[in-house]
C-alpha cells in the first residue's frame, strides 16, 4: 500500500519523479536489558512491537508490527522501503490502551508527520485505572540508511517507560476492612518522539487490599511515567471508613529514601520500587524504598 502510494505520482516519460527500486529491510528490536545482558526488567512482558516508519523529511511511511517478544530470541520485523535515510520509532503493547491520534487508515492516506503524531491513554470514564496497564517501551533510530542491493538491517533498542511499584504496610490493627492505595497521575499523552504533552486533567491508580491470609497489606501497580519533576500524590486510605491513613508525594518518597541513605536515584535505570510503610505506636511511620529507609509524615492511625 505504501509503495503504491509513493510510486503514484511517477511518470513513466518522467523517471526524475520515481523513487529508487524498493530493498528489503529488517529491523530489529531489543530491549537495553538485554543489550546490556541485565536482566532487571525482562520480566516486563512486552505482547506486541509497532515501528513506525518515517522519511528524511519527518513524514510517515508505513508501519510494521509482530507478536510477543522473548528475551534471547531475536525479534525481527520485515519492510520494503525505498532507498534513502528513515527514522524508526518503536512501541511496544499498544494495543486497545495507548492510542493514537491517527488510525492505521488515516496514517497511510495522509501522510503526517512526525511531530503531528501523539500516543494517549485509553482512560477508563471515572479516570481510575484499577488494573495493570500494559507495559510500554519505546526505542528509536534515526537516519538509518536504506541502500539498494544491500542486506539492510536496523537494530531499534527499546527501554522501559512504565514502571512497577510494590507497596507495604506494616503495623495496622487486623480487621475486615479494606484500604485503597492511589497514586495521581497527569501525564499521559506523548509524542513520537517520547516527549510528554503536558495536560490537564488527572487520572488515578487505584488498588484494594485487604488482611485476608496475611497480616501485612499489599499491593502493586503499574505506572506510566515516574520522573524527578514530578509530583505524584499518594494516598493510603480505609474504604470502609473513608479515613485516610497517609499521604505524600510518591516521587518524594522514593527520593527522600535515596538521599537519606546516599544513594544515586536514576529513574532512567530503576524500573521496579518496594514502599514499605511502617506504622508504629507513638503516631509515627517509616518509609522503606528498595531498603532505603526515613521517618515518614505523621500517621493518622
Amino acid at each position: 500500500m505504501a509503495m503504491a502510494v509513493i510510486l503514484s505520482g511517477c511518470i513513466y516519460e518522467d523517471l526524475t519523479e520515481c523513487p529508487a527500486p524498493a530493498s528489503g529491510v529488517r529491523l530489529i528490536v531489543k530491549t537495553a536489558a538485554e543489550v546490556n545482558n541485565a536482566t532487571d526488567f525482562d520480566r516486563y512482558g512486552i505482547d506486541s512491537v509497532t515501528v513506525y516508519v518515517f522519511d528524511r523529511a519527518g513524514r510517515f511511511v508505513t508501519l510494521s508490527g509482530g507478536g510477543p517478544y522473548t528475551i534471547g530470541r531475536e525479534y525481527a520485523l520485515p519492510v520494503t522501503l525505498p532507498g534513502g535515510s528513515y527514522q524508526f520509532v518503536a512501541f511496544t503493547n499498544q494495543g486497545d490502551f495507548y492510542q493514537t491520534n491517527w488510525s492505521k487508515e488515516a496514517l497511510y492516506a495522509a501522510k503526517p508527520l512526525i511531530g503531528d503524531i501523539s500516543m494517549s491513554v485509553n482512560l477508563p470514564g471515572d479516570r481510575c485505572v484499577r488494573n495493570d496497564i500494559p507495559n510500554l517501551h519505546y526505542g528509536t533510530l534515526q537516519d538509518a540508511e536504506v541502500v539498494k542491493d544491500r542486506d539492510n538491517v536496523f537494530t531499534v533498542v527499546v527501554t522501559p517507560d512504565t514502571y512497577k511499584v510494590n507497596f507495604t504496610v506494616k503495623g495496622l490493627p487486623l480487621n475486615n476492612d479494606q484500604y485503597d492505595f492511589s497514586v495521581e497521575d497527569h501525564n499521559f499523552s506523548r509524542r513520537m518522539n517520547n516527549a510528554r504533552i503536558p495536560l490537564t486533567g488527572d487520572f488515578y491508580y487505584v488498588r484494594t487490599s485487604d488482611f485476608i491470609h496475611r497480616t501485612d497489606l499489599t499491593t502493586s501497580m503499574i505506572i506510566l511515567d515516574l520522573a524527578e519533576t514530578k509530583i505524584m500524590p499518594f494516598t493510603l486510605t480505609n474504604d470502609m471508613t473513608q479515613r485516610v491513613m497517609y499521604s505524600d508525594n510518591l516521587i518524594g518518597m522514593i527520593r527522600k529514601a535515596y538521599q537519606n541513605a546516599g544513594q544515586a536515584l536514576d529513574f532512567g535505570t530503576t524500573f521496579e520500587f518496594d514502599i514499605v510503610l511502617s506504622f508504629q505506636a507513638n503516631l509515627g511511620i517509616g518509609v522503606s524504598v528498595n531498603g532505603w529507609s526515613y521517618s515518614g509524615n505523621e500517621s493518622n492511625l
